[in-house]
């Protein structure tokens, strides 16, 4: 069964980014699927932020 989940990053009170992974439960395996950060944040860590949010909250989702 594959999940899609989305998380956002969040600055001034406006959406200014986001990451999409998708999880298949059975392989046990995750796929980042999209990630995007608004040009006039670029620069500021928000897109590294977004993936090691991910990439520890994929694990924690899967290793269960």
């Amino acid at each position: 069964m594959e999940d899609t989940n989305v998380w956002v990053a969040i600055a001034a009170d406006s959406t200014v980014g986001f990451v999409a992974v998708k999880l298949d439960s059975e392989s046990r395996m995750g796929e980042i699927y999209m990630v995007a950060v608004d040009p006039d944040f670029q620069g500021n860590g928000i897109g590294t932020a977004l993936m090691e949010f991910v990439l520890i909250a994929t694990a924690l989702s899967l290793s269960t």
